[in-house]
């Protein structure tokens, strides 16, 4: 996934939140998903109205399979052109593209021991 939250106010109850990962700061006040923290997520999947906060964050193959067809249509595309038409920091896009690389040579590689084994 892309874009873990960063520290911010709840969209609900407009409190602010931790960080998802700051294990320092108490469940309640830490940010939950969609922009809200742990209690305003659970009242909202409680009374079904979670979909309405989008979410804030994006599968990172939903993000690779965007980026294939940006290539496709804009051969040439920079990354810093492609985040931008993505709604993402180049940075945050590199970092997708180098973590998709990295997993599929360590898939190759372990195929490869398989194969020789």
């Amino acid at each position: 996934m892309v874009a873990l939250m960063t520290p911010g106010v709840c969209l609900r109850c407009a409190k602010a939140m931790a960080a998802t990962n700051d294990l320092s700061a108490r469940a309640g006040e830490r940010h939950k998903g969609r922009g809200l923290c742990g209690p305003c997520y659970s009242a909202a999947r409680r009374a079904g109205t979670l979909l309405d906060y989008e979410r804030t964050y994006r599968p990172a193959d939903e993000v690779l399979d965007d980026l294939a067809v940006l290539r496709i249509r804009t051969p040439g595309i920079t990354y810093r052109q492609a985040a931008e038409q993505l709604g993402m920091t180049r940075d945050a896009l590199v970092q997708v593209v180098v973590r998709d690389r990295r997993r599929r040579e360590t898939q190759q590689e372990q195929s490869t021991k398989e194969r020789a084994a």
